[in-house]
């Protein structure tokens, strides 16, 4: 789709102080209108949303957002007969 006016991606998460819960939009992405929760977020969101800050709508607390980039998840998969590894 692009990066067409007014499509983006969001990504929810909550306050870390009061629990409200907030959005994150974001061109970094597909720009698909895609929607991600905070624990499962595309590389290139992640990247985006590393370099910003936002308010808390409701205690407005400053929030930053960190990746955890020492630890990442790695998922096996099988693969079949005639499959070449990437």
């Amino acid at each position: 789709m692009g990066t067409d006016m007014g499509c983006y991606d969001t990504v929810h998460f909550r306050c870390p102080v009061c629990d409200e819960r907030l959005e994150f939009q974001t061109k970094a992405g597909a720009c698909d209108l895609s929607e991600y929760r905070s624990h499962s977020v595309p590389l290139a969101i992640a990247d985006c949303m590393c370099e910003a800050t936002v308010s808390c709508t409701a205690c407005v607390a400053k929030i930053r957002f960190r990746v955890n980039q020492k630890r990442v998840p790695v998922f096996p998969e099988l693969m079949h007969p005639g499959e070449d590894a990437d």
